[in-house]
């Protein structure tokens, strides 16, 4: 950044919503619209990695994945991967949360057009080197009851190649699901961005400390 800038510190998640956790959705585009209107230029936030029950985002399960539950259920409502009258999700139920992810997979997969495929595709090839990791990483998490990963049992912290395949064999099903929420983060997160520098906005983000 060159010159002197006027900002606001605001997590996506302090945004309003009907369902009390504000999110990627709506209101952020409207967020930048007043910060654009109001003559500031810089939207900053804390990190948006995925977080764990107490919420902090500088403890993070991940530096590179994002938090799937910033994903707008409105947005998805609007591209058709989630039912219309689907009401608001409580912003701490994360069984429904997730619920309602594994509903969006599963409209994708049975009728998603060939660019949305091939969108998804992209989106996997291009994160390679940290998502299948992430992906098996939060499966295991979720089958062990959302334990550190020093509590699992030694077969499913072990890291040699081998076992790491056979883990990946085992979880395909659950780690698609985990690559798709995000793919849906990313897609959103890159729709904000894009409308943000429309509106000569920066988002400055920041440094999760504690990561997993």
């Amino acid at each position: 950044m060159q010159g002197r800038r006027a900002g606001v510190l605001l997590h996506p998640t302090s945004l309003p919503h009907p369902a009390g956790q504000g999110d990627l959705g709506p209101e952020a585009f409207r967020f930048v619209d007043w910060l654009a209107a109001a003559g500031f230029s810089v939207w900053q936030m804390l990190p948006v990695g995925p977080v764990h029950h107490d919420r902090s985002p500088y403890l993070p399960r991940s530096c590179f994945a994002g938090h799937t539950g910033l994903i707008s259920a409105d947005v998805l409502r609007e591209e058709g991967l989630l039912d219309a009258g689907q009401l608001p999700v409580p912003s701490d139920d994360l069984p429904e949360r997730r619920r309602l992810l594994r509903q969006a997979w599963r409209v994708f997969r049975h009728d998603a057009d060939g660019p949305a495929r091939a969108d998804f595709q992209r989106f996997r090839e291009a994160s390679a080197s940290w998502l299948p990791d992430y992906a098996l990483f939060r499966t295991l998490g979720l089958k062990h009851g959302d334990q550190a990963w020093f509590h699992w049992p030694p077969s499913a912290r072990a890291v040699d190649r081998a076992s790491l395949a056979r883990l990946q064999e085992e979880h395909a099903v659950a780690t698609e699901l985990e690559c798709f929420g995000q793919f849906l983060f990313f897609r959103q997160w890159a729709t904000l961005r894009a409308h943000a520098r429309s509106r000569g906005i920066a988002l400055f983000g920041d440094l999760p400390i504690y990561v997993a």
